[in-house]
């Protein structure tokens, strides 16, 4: 074993003369211990949360969106589908009508958002495993039928009845792009729709859209062949980058092309702008932690010079002196690091196990944790970082100042 790290063992664990040095090298261990494990849960925590969001909007958004670049809506002709076809990592796409319009059911009005869409949309957000009551049938032999989200039906105060042959309904009022309001005419298509049932993906969907065939849209709105995007679903394993850049490739500038990232750019921004102040926050902490074991090191440096001086007497060089002292701090550092991250993600582990933490105080949803072989490393790379100065800097002023 090295001379120096054998001594600096010795220091750590051998009882000293003043008892307030072993306390105070056992609270810098604790300190740094909780510091560490507190880095581990919150950055597991940021990743369950981000995990969540993400599949929260991306199970009703489509992988890529199409739009127009010259309007809010264009001829669905304008695209050649054979070639939208032959992009590889394309599994399937929708043609799609959005529009805001008022929903009236008895004496109750709310603003929403009408989705006229194909049949393979429904299949690529998973409509008929979100819906909570009724089903995700949007036509059948008599018509067309709606599913409206979970928040705009409470908002209307109505309901899905639990007789499958018996449907609530609602009037769509829808307005008209070519038509101005006067006393000869009126801006809006009213029309009543049955709801076939609702559906509940976050809060931000369901209390803003109902889905309706994209032939009724067109009716209603008065549309001949016009849409408002395409919705695009790739493969599993498909790049949506990479697939994004041959769609656009193909269409030209006359469309804009976005994949899931980019249409939640702001959502997923602020999400890895908040973990990132959280660990330097958190790493200012670990910093503060780091004082106890400066004020160890310091106390035993000043209760050893004598023992010092007698090394340096029989040909020690002060490179072992600042070594054994170094390797005090590292050990201090290391073992509330290692006891830390046991700790931290032991906590983690709990969580995931018995769910003992909950989003909110009426949620059931327990909250999310999420390990990522990058946080362990960027977490040991800052307590390192941090641990290796906390124990040179101080070593090295008080050679200089106490040791000939």
């Amino acid at each position: 074993m090295n001379t120096s790290f054998y001594i600096a063992i010795r220091y750590l664990f051998s009882k000293k003369s003043r008892n307030v040095i072993n306390l105070i090298s056992s609270i810098s261990v604790f300190g740094i211990a909780i510091s560490t494990a507190a880095m581990v849960i919150v950055m597991s925590a940021f990743n369950g949360i981000e995990e969540m969001v993400v599949s929260l909007y991306s199970e009703f958004e489509p992988d890529i969106r199409i739009y127009s670049a010259q309007g809010k809506t264009f001829d669905a002709d304008q695209i050649n589908y054979d070639e939208l076809n032959s992009v590889d990592g394309i599994e399937s796409y929708s043609k799609i009508i959005e529009e805001i319009t008022i929903l009236k059911h008895e004496d109750k009005w709310v603003n929403s958002t009408m989705l006229g869409v194909e049949e393979s949309f429904v299949k690529m957000t998973n409509l008929e495993k979100k819906v909570i009551t009724g089903s995700g049938t949007i036509e059948d032999n008599y018509g067309a039928m709606a599913v409206i989200g979970a928040g705009l039906l409470e908002k209307l105060e109505g309901f899905i009845p639990e007789d499958p042959n018996q449907f609530e309904s609602v009037n769509i009022y829808a307005p008209l792009r070519d038509k101005k309001a006067s006393m000869t005419s009126k801006p809006f298509s009213i029309k009543r729709i049955e709801l076939s049932g609702r559906f509940s993906y976050n809060k931000d969907v369901d209390f803003k859209y109902f889905v309706v065939p994209i032939w009724y849209a067109r009716e209603i709105l008065e549309y001949k062949n016009d849409i408002t995007w395409v919705g695009v679903e790739l493969k599993e394993g498909a790049e949506p980058e990479t697939v994004r850049d041959q769609i656009r490739a193909k269409l030209g500038d006359d469309f804009i092309v976005k994949t899931q990232y980019e249409q939640n750019e702001l959502i997923y921004k602020t999400s890895q702008t908040e973990r990132w102040i959280t660990l330097l926050v958190l790493g200012f902490i670990f910093i503060l932690s780091t004082f106890n074991m400066i004020a160890s090191l310091s106390m035993l440096f000043l209760e050893k010079v004598g023992d010092l001086n007698t090394i340096q007497s029989f040909g020690g060089s002060k490179a072992m002196i600042r070594n054994i002292f170094l390797k005090e701090g590292l050990l201090i550092n290391g073992l509330g690091v290692i006891i830390g991250v046991i700790l931290g993600y032991l906590i983690c582990i709990l969580q995931m196990k018995f769910e003992f933490v909950s989003l909110d105080e009426t949620s059931q949803e327990p909250f999310p944790i999420k390990f990522l072989a990058r946080d362990g490393f960027i977490i040991m790379a800052i307590v390192g970082i941090i641990g290796f100065l906390s124990s040179f800097i101080p070593v090295k002023y008080l050679m200089k100042k106490h040791l000939n």
